[in-house]
């Protein structure tokens, strides 16, 4: 995850980030108050060793990401390489613990949040934390807009993007 760039390898080469709709932390108790019921109910369903389980609650969890439903195509594309993820790896995103608060706090990188007000994956509650964390952050909420806000309103995404790019 790109959370933990900054942890591993220090931030002083990072001039910004985007963390979009980014969990920072991660434990039980943030289930239900940042993690929201399409992270963990769908996803722990989604990991088991046996592919064709899988199948049943990855769609679904495509389906919580995103506020409208995607046409057919996008949605067969997006299935196809949630697919190709290694069962272990989802596992692994539901068992792990981290907090990146202090790690963000330490860091000089301007950090620009995005997020979906209504994202049921990660919680819109998770992005209000991250402004007391970091230094120089500015966030960016999408009204109608689930879990993917650079599928569901794409050309506001990329603008965004382009514009923090550019402001360094």
């Amino acid at each position: 995850m790109i959370e933990d760039h900054p942890q591993r390898f220090g931030g002083d080469d990072i001039g910004g980030i985007n963390l979009v709709a980014a969990a920072i932390v991660l434990n039980g108790d943030a289930f239900g108050t940042f993690i929201g019921p399409s992270f963990f109910e769908l996803v722990p369903a989604a990991s088991t060793p046996e592919l064709a389980e899988n199948i049943r609650p990855i769609r679904a969890f495509l389906r919580a990401c995103t506020a409208e439903p995607l046409d057919a195509e996008d949605f067969e594309t997006w299935l196809a390489f949630n697919m190709v993820v290694p069962p272990w790896v989802r596992r692994y995103m539901t068992e792990r613990e981290l907090h990146f608060g202090s790690t963000y706090s330490a860091a000089d990188a301007r950090v620009l949040v995005t997020h979906g007000l209504k994202d049921t994956v990660i919680l819109p509650a998770m992005s209000e934390l991250i402004p007391d964390h970091c230094r120089d952050s500015r966030a960016s909420w999408y009204d109608a807009v689930g879990h993917a806000p650079f599928i569901e309103n794409s050309e506001r995404f990329n603008r965004e993007l382009a514009e923090f790019v550019r402001a360094h």
